[in-house]
């Protein structure tokens, strides 16, 4: 199961979990990339030791965590070490305020009606965002390394997607799952946001064209032919993606496609 940090109020614990989630190798690569010896390291996960705060940061980079996760990782570090009860009551005080916020943002998620343009901005901004949501409805997807593996994302920038899909109630999570949300981004033909939607799909395509694929199509042509013969392949292709929403619309979620029509004057 992946390791969520918010369900930690103990750094150590989270450490332990979050490296046997990482598997074989994880200790030593974590300790290199915090600048430690592997045998302090394991003397940190036994409780005999402690991180210091410039190592808690190097330790923030190599557990690829969202800023937000790295305030609460170094919170949590500090807590550990504070030497006096009142300083640790401090610590206490700032993670439960982090918690809340974070209690608060879900509810505020469940009761967003629509989303925002400014969401929409970044949404439309790279076709990774919808990549990421409309993926989560796949069960095997649905969390940070599937996701990551399955489009090649990095695990930190996926992070940063779906910390904003999260916000903007686009997908929900349910401890190391997440799933799409009920919000959606639909822009209609006269949206400022169209050209870009189409943009960043038909790059991808160019993309995906490089891995001389079989099970995917692509078609591409030049012609020339009466005004008529082209109203007749609009109005074939209109029906095409009808008829594909309807297929979809009727399907299972098992594998994740783009669909890509056009049809111009050169």
């Amino acid at each position: 199961m992946e390791i969520y940090i918010y369900d930690y109020l103990d750094y150590k614990s989270y450490l332990n979990g979050a490296l046997k989630y990482k598997g074989h190798g994880a200790k030593k690569a974590m300790a290199e990339a915090s600048g430690i010896q592997e045998s302090f390291l394991s003397q940190v996960l036994r409780a005999d030791a402690d991180l210091s705060l410039e190592q808690g940061d190097r330790a923030n980079k190599y557990l690829e965590h969202t800023n937000d996760e790295s305030h609460f990782f170094l919170l949590l570090i500090q807590k550990k070490r504070a030497g006096t009860h009142s300083l640790k009551s401090y610590f206490n005080k700032l993670i439960d305020d982090v918690l809340e916020r974070k209690k608060n943002l879900k509810e505020q998620i469940k009761a967003k009606s629509q989303v925002t343009d400014e969401d929409r901005e970044k949404f439309y901004s790279s076709w990774q965002y919808a990549a990421v949501q409309i993926a989560t409805s796949i069960k095997e997807y649905q969390t940070t390394k599937s996701l990551s593996l399955r489009l090649g994302i990095s695990e930190h920038r996926l992070a940063e997607i779906l910390e904003f899909l999260l916000a903007s109630g686009l997908v929900v999570r349910d401890h190391d799952r997440f799933d799409m949300g009920t919000q959606s981004t639909h822009i209609g033909k006269d949206s400022s946001l169209v050209y870009k939607h189409h943009a960043n799909w038909r790059l991808r395509a160019l993309q995906k064209l490089e891995e001389q694929n079989p099970d995917h199509f692509h078609y591409s042509t030049v012609m020339s032919l009466s005004y008529e013969a082209v109203k007749q392949i609009q109005n074939s292709l209109s029906k095409t993606a009808k008829n594909a929403n309807e297929i979809m619309e009727a399907s299972k979620e098992e594998v994740l496609y783009a669909l890509a029509i056009d049809c111009f004057e050169v």
